[in-house]
């Protein structure tokens, strides 16, 4: 999910991210939520669900990495058998699941990655 703020202590420093995929909506999307933090406006942009939420936090190193790595492929491998007509293995759709919602993975990948 994208995420949008103010950084604490720097009252000229805004910040949107999370984003996953590319595309109008996205962009519009992150443009009004920035310009309304900019422009210091009070209205549903500076205001949504996106803005100033908390975030969750993640494990402590090297959990967090270890863990990323094996859900970031699980989707790979997932989204690759997939793309080829085959059922995804079990464990792989679980670990996906555990992403959220996250992007369709570039099909230019190279095949090493997906191993």
């Amino acid at each position: 999910m994208p995420f949008f703020g103010h950084l604490n202590g720097q009252v000229n420093v805004f910040y949107g991210s999370g984003y996953s995929g590319n595309g109008v909506v996205q962009s519009y999307l992150g443009g009004q939520i920035l310009a309304s933090l900019l422009l210091n406006q009070h209205n549903d942009w500076r205001h949504c669900a996106l803005v100033n939420q908390t975030l969750k936090q993640f494990p402590v190193e090297p959990f967090r990495t270890a863990g990323a790595l094996m859900v970031r492929n699980a989707i790979r491998r997932k989204e690759s058998a997939e793309d080829n007509n085959t059922p995804p293995h079990k464990l792989d759709v679980w670990l996906s699941k555990l992403s959220g919602s996250a992007a369709k993975l570039d099909p230019n990948v190279k095949q090493e990655y997906i191993k």
